[in-house]
This record gives C-alpha cells, sequence and structure tokens, in this order.
C-alpha cells in the first residue's frame, strides 16, 4: 500500500502537507524574514519535504537493507542540515 501511495497523485498532497508543517517551523525562527526569504524559505520547505518523502520512497522500492528507526534518523538528520543552512546567516 506504501508504494502505491508514493507512486499516485497522493504523493503530491503528501508533499505540500509536510512542506507547509517545515515552512510554518522555519517562518517561526526567522519571523522579521523580509518577502524575499519569505519565498526562499517556502521553495526550500518544499525542497526538504521532498527529499524526505524520497528517502522513503526509494527505501521502498528497492527494499534497502535499512531499519525504520535508521531511516527515521536519517530523514531527521539531512532535514534539520538543510533546515540549519537555510536559517543561518553566511
Amino acid at each position: 500500500m506504501a508504494k502505491d501511495i508514493f507512486a499516485s497523485s497522493a504523493f503530491d498532497s503528501i508533499a505540500n502537507d509536510i512542506a507547509s508543517r517545515i515552512r510554518a517551523k522555519l517562518l517561526a525562527r526567522a519571523p522579521n524574514a523580509p518577502p524575499a526569504d519569505v519565498i526562499l524559505i517556502r521553495l526550500s520547505a518544499i525542497q526538504i519535504a521532498h527529499a524526505q518523502l524520497a528517502l522513503i520512497r526509494e527505501w521502498l522500492h528497492t527494499l534497502e537493507p535499512c531499519s525504520p528507526q535508521q531511516l527515521a534518523l536519517l530523514r531527521h538528520r539531512s532535514s534539520v542540515a538543510m533546515a540549519r543552512a537555510i536559517v543561518t546567516e553566511p
């Protein structure tokens, strides 16, 4: 069933939902962000959401020998790293 969801139009709905949650968290960390940064945050949230789902989709389709716990940790670490790169000043 999970493979079917990732191959269907529901995938975009799931990605959009995840992206909106990520966007809200990123904007909470940058409440005074100028409009140009808000656009970048929105795009970055979409990127992070799709990256998370890409890991899951690949894991489901290739059946890589990785536990769900390892996958969750990888998703978390990579997402946090991307988010930090977005909201941290260079």
